[in-house]
Protein backbone atom coordinates (compact mmCIF):
# COMPACT_ATOMS: atom_id res chain seq x y z
CA UNK A 1 0.00 0.00 0.00
CA UNK A 2 1.37 3.40 -0.96
CA UNK A 3 0.82 6.33 1.39
CA UNK A 4 0.65 8.90 -1.38
CA UNK A 5 -2.11 7.19 -3.31
CA UNK A 6 -4.06 5.42 -0.57
CA UNK A 7 -7.28 7.16 0.46
CA UNK A 8 -8.87 7.20 3.89
CA UNK A 9 -11.93 5.50 2.39
CA UNK A 10 -9.77 2.52 1.46
CA UNK A 11 -8.81 1.73 5.05
CA UNK A 12 -11.65 3.16 7.16
CA UNK A 13 -14.02 0.99 9.15
CA UNK A 14 -17.70 1.10 8.32
CA UNK A 15 -19.83 2.68 11.04
CA UNK A 16 -21.85 -0.52 11.40
CA UNK A 17 -18.73 -2.43 12.46
CA UNK A 18 -17.72 -0.07 15.28
CA UNK A 19 -18.43 -1.18 18.84
CA UNK A 20 -21.12 1.25 19.93
CA UNK A 21 -23.45 2.24 22.76
CA UNK A 22 -26.30 4.64 23.40
CA UNK A 23 -25.61 7.85 25.37
CA UNK A 24 -27.88 6.77 28.25
CA UNK A 25 -25.81 3.66 29.10
CA UNK A 26 -24.17 3.88 32.54
CA UNK A 27 -20.40 4.28 32.83
CA UNK A 28 -20.31 1.04 34.80
CA UNK A 29 -22.10 -0.89 32.04
CA UNK A 30 -19.89 0.64 29.34
CA UNK A 31 -16.75 -0.22 31.30
CA UNK A 32 -17.93 -3.79 31.91
CA UNK A 33 -18.57 -4.22 28.19
CA UNK A 34 -15.11 -2.91 27.33
CA UNK A 35 -13.58 -5.41 29.74
CA UNK A 36 -15.72 -8.30 28.47
CA UNK A 37 -14.96 -7.54 24.81
CA UNK A 38 -11.34 -6.49 25.47
CA UNK A 39 -11.78 -3.16 23.70
CA UNK A 40 -10.46 0.28 24.61
CA UNK A 41 -13.33 2.44 23.37
CA UNK A 42 -16.99 2.52 22.46
CA UNK A 43 -18.54 4.87 19.94
CA UNK A 44 -21.65 6.68 21.11
CA UNK A 45 -24.56 6.83 18.66
CA UNK A 46 -28.08 8.15 18.99
CA UNK A 47 -30.59 7.81 16.16
CA UNK A 48 -27.73 6.72 13.87
CA UNK A 49 -25.84 9.95 14.57
CA UNK A 50 -22.28 9.63 15.90
CA UNK A 51 -21.98 11.73 19.04
CA UNK A 52 -18.46 10.81 20.12
CA UNK A 53 -16.53 8.07 21.85
CA UNK A 54 -15.83 6.94 25.39
CA UNK A 55 -12.61 5.19 26.41
CA UNK A 56 -11.57 3.00 29.32
CA UNK A 57 -9.07 5.67 30.31
CA UNK A 58 -11.74 8.36 30.17
CA UNK A 59 -14.10 6.38 32.37
CA UNK A 60 -11.39 5.66 34.93
CA UNK A 61 -10.37 9.31 34.92
CA UNK A 62 -13.83 10.30 36.12
CA UNK A 63 -13.14 8.47 39.36
CA UNK A 64 -16.75 7.26 39.45
CA UNK A 65 -15.88 3.66 38.75
CA UNK A 66 -12.27 3.41 39.88
CA UNK A 67 -13.08 2.55 43.49
CA UNK A 68 -15.18 -0.48 42.50
CA UNK A 69 -12.22 -2.08 40.76
CA UNK A 70 -9.40 -1.07 43.09
CA UNK A 71 -10.85 -1.92 46.52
Amino acid sequence: MRWGSTTVGTIMKQVETLPSIQPDVSLYEAFQRMLAENIQQLHVFEDEIWLGAVTREGILATGKIRSRFTH
